[in-house]
């Protein structure tokens, strides 16, 4: 009877060493890996602006074809809108 208490009470410690080791080697894992998912991180957001970028470029070809005059009444508003917050103080660029 003595063995079998000595065998559960080395089998739960045993059980309590792989899960407390295991925890820490999970942890050690997800350091290791922290650089490759901050680049993995920049690498989508740099996708992302280049596909955004593109979209803007398209869009700017189109509305050019549609009609030239137009796009560029319009460009002028916004580069002035632009020029007007730029001149602005910093509480109504925020505002």
């Amino acid at each position: 009877m003595e063995w079998l208490v000595l065998g559960i009470a080395v089998l739960l410690a045993a059980l309590l060493g792989f899960s407390v080791g295991g925890y820490f080697c999970w942890r050690a894992i997800q350091n290791l890996l922290q650089p490759q998912f901050r680049d993995l991180h920049l690498n989508m957001a740099s996708d992302r602006e280049l596909a955004l970028r593109t979209l803007r470029r398209e869009l700017a070809n189109y509305l050019v074809r549609l009609d030239p005059d137009r796009f560029l009444r319009l460009y002028r508003e916004a580069r002035g809108a632009d020029v007007a917050i730029g001149k602005a103080d910093k509480a109504s660029q925020e505002g």
